[in-house]
């Protein structure tokens, strides 16, 4: 699991897109990004976590988003991003992968 603060913009993206890139490629490819205390989150973020999920896909594993707050759902289930409400949804002793 990945627990993520504070914003996530074109400031901070490339540190979270490469610290992401090493988890997936080198530790696990199966991934639950915790965005719980996320207070700001720009489009650059939203690409981070869409192109974290499709390196996770190519790499045989999954990426969720969980527990956060319906702003949050609102700009990322466009992108095909699915986005559990409860960190507990999330983990894969919970739920199957899709």
């Amino acid at each position: 699991m990945v627990k993520v603060a504070g914003t996530i913009d074109e400031a901070t993206a490339d540190a979270f897109a490469d610290e992401l890139r090493r988890i997936i490629t080198t530790k696990a490819s199966t991934i639950v990004v915790d965005v719980r205390r996320v207070r700001e989150l720009d489009a650059a973020g939203v690409d981070v976590l869409v192109a974290a999920e499709a390196l996770a896909g190519e790499h045989d594993g999954w990426l969720r988003v969980a527990g956060g707050q319906p702003w949050l759902r609102d700009m990322l289930e466009p992108r095909q991003l699915t986005v559990y409400g409860e960190l507990v949804q999330a983990l894969p002793s919970y739920r199957r992968a899709p």
